[in-house]
């Protein structure tokens, strides 16, 4: 065989090597996520299980003032439940009347948080200890009491992949709460925050970020300081009414063409722990 078919078959050889290597890609890194899942798992549940009580046993004086107050807000909230029960019933009876077919409120998932940003926080993504072997699906919505966290972008059986709402290819269809009678509803949509670095930042500081951005706001509308922020529901990929976060100001855009304001998120991404995995299957709760 002559060198130059040689050299030929030597580089195509090469190509399909390559190109099998990077199908595999994915694969291979979903592998490896299933892979280290159980000792991401075990540090997880060490952290929260068992340096926890010993933390709390630490701080007995600091456990019963928290039990004192948890026990002023289990009241309040089963106050909160007797009278959302009326509500909930003539919801029932009026959609009933109207012929309406009753929503059904997506499934939450406790999941712990195993890792954060991965080797550092620069992607803005969090991975959680459920996955499709529990009925998760992509897109699902992440969430905690404060508010919306993100939404699910990959899965194993065992894990998934959220990318918050803070990362800079995020875009959420959102509206102002509550819905001013005279203006009416008023919709944009989010955008994720830019990563704020100085030149002492360093990388793995995961939540160094500017306010996240709510453009495409009617220019005409006073938007006041501190109003909530939800979701709108429009496209279908997020329930409606799920809170987000709070309209710091607004301002009229260069081209005057539309208002947008900036946003700071609800929800304390700093100390994320525990998280609830909304999964497919229900409508807006």
């Amino acid at each position: 065989m002559a060198r130059g078919t040689r050299a030929w078959v030597t580089a195509l050889l090469l190509t399909l090597v390559l190109l099998m290597i990077g199908g595999t890609r994915v694969w291979m890194h979903r592998l490896a996520r299933e892979g280290v899942y159980p000792l991401e798992n075990g540090a997880a549940w060490i952290r929260t299980r068992i340096w926890g009580q010993i933390v709390r046993l630490w701080t007995a004086d600091g456990l019963a003032r928290r039990n004192r107050a948890l026990e002023a807000e289990v009241e309040r909230l089963r106050l909160d439940a007797a009278m959302l029960e009326r509500i909930a019933v003539e919801n029932r009876e009026l959609r009933r009347q109207l012929d309406l077919k009753p929503r059904v409120p997506g499934r939450l998932v406790p999941c712990m948080v195993l890792s954060a940003g991965g080797s550092s926080g620069w992607w803005r993504q969090i991975r959680i200890s459920r996955g499709r072997s529990d009925g998760l699906s992509v897109g699902d919505p992440v969430l905690t009491a404060d508010g919306l966290v993100g939404r699910i972008t990959d899965l194993t059986a065992s894990t998934a992949e959220v990318r918050l709402i803070t990362d800079r290819n995020s875009r959420i269809a959102c509206q102002l709460d509550p819905v001013d009678p005279e203006t009416g509803v008023v919709r944009g949509i989010l955008h994720g925050a830019d990563w704020n670095a100085g030149s002492d930042a360093l990388p793995e500081m995961l939540h160094v970020i500017e306010p996240m951005r709510l453009r495409y706001l009617e220019r005409d509308v006073e938007l006041p300081p501190r109003t909530r922020v939800v979701t709108s529901g429009l496209g279908g990929t997020l329930p409606a009414g799920l809170l987000v976060g709070y309209l710091l100001d607004s301002e009229v855009d260069a081209n005057g063409l539309y208002c947008m304001g900036d946003v700071m998120p609800a929800v304390d991404f700093a100390s994320l722990t525990l998280v609830y995995a909304m999964a497919a299957g229900g409508g807006a709760p």
